[in-house]
């Protein structure tokens, strides 16, 4: 992706570079963030069996905002960086079962609050 916006956008200016390697940063963080969110949940159990927002969710938004600030002041246009399609239809299956398991906890943890 880098060179692909070196190359695109003629990036030589080094205080634009430095942003350009924020921006991907960001990516990475965001990519990371994305992944435990998939393989976890957007919420996970407490200390005391509450339900509460996966850490990572917070992360990935404020990833996300740093990514897109930086390509807005870099004036990269958005449409240029796409989302890969899913290759694997276990991947999706692997999303649905953790989204599933998701409800039965969000359930359980509804149902302690009604006791």
């Amino acid at each position: 992706m880098w060179r692909t916006l070196v190359t695109r956008y003629e990036i030589e200016d080094s205080a634009k570079l430095l942003l350009l390697r924020l921006a991907l940063d960001c990516f990475d963080e965001m990519t990371v963030a994305r992944r435990l969110l998939r393989r976890d949940g957007p919420v996970i159990p407490g200390r005391f069996g509450d339900l509460r927002s996966h850490p990572a969710a917070t992360a990935e938004r404020r990833a996300r905002g740093g990514f897109v600030d930086a390509l807005v002041r870099l004036n990269i246009d958005l449409k240029v960086i796409e989302k890969p399609p899913v290759a694997n239809r276990h991947v999706a299956e692997k999303k649905k079962a953790a989204t599933a398991e998701n409800v039965v906890l969000l359930d359980r943890f509804i149902s302690k609050g009604r006791k």
